[in-house]
């Protein structure tokens, strides 16, 4: 019993010394390699569900205003594809409520209509969660 217990412990010593320090890269893309988008919000126009014309695909698309402590406001446009965040933004989210959101970012390139290649931002929603949602404006007739 004691033999196998120090051949043991011999195979574990062995195996701890020959751990190579160095890093092993692979050439393989991981999942890690994305481009993400954070930010806090306001939703800066009512929330409407739209269909793709070719594929009838269900999204949403909405303006976010991202404010800094300059007074200055940014606007990025924010599009979902997940039908039950769909849901429920349209649900309980709409213009003015302010949400903490997590998009992947991509750069796609287009020929505007002079014929110049331009660049666009596509921000593809991965989560929404509300921050404060104001209540709505009711308009009286």
């Amino acid at each position: 019993m004691m033999n196998r217990f120090l051949s043991s412990r011999s195979t574990i010593a062995r195996g701890l010394n020959s751990v190579n320090s160095v890093r092993n890269f692979s050439a393989t893309t991981l999942r890690a390699d994305v481009a993400r988008f954070t930010a806090v919000g306001r939703i800066g126009a009512d929330l409407e569900k739209q269909k793709a014309a070719s594929s009838e695909t269900e999204y949403l698309r909405y303006p976010l205003a991202v404010g800094n402590n300059k007074g200055e406001t940014s606007w990025f446009n924010i599009v979902v594809f997940d039908n039950r965040a769909i849901d429920f933004m349209t649900k309980y989210l709409h213009k003015g409520s302010t949400v903490f959101v997590e998009a992947d970012a991509s750069i796609h390139s287009f020929t505007g209509e002079n014929g110049e290649v331009r660049q666009n931002l596509q921000l593809i929603q991965q989560s929404v969660s509300p921050v404060s949602v104001k209540k709505r404006e009711t308009v009286e007739e």
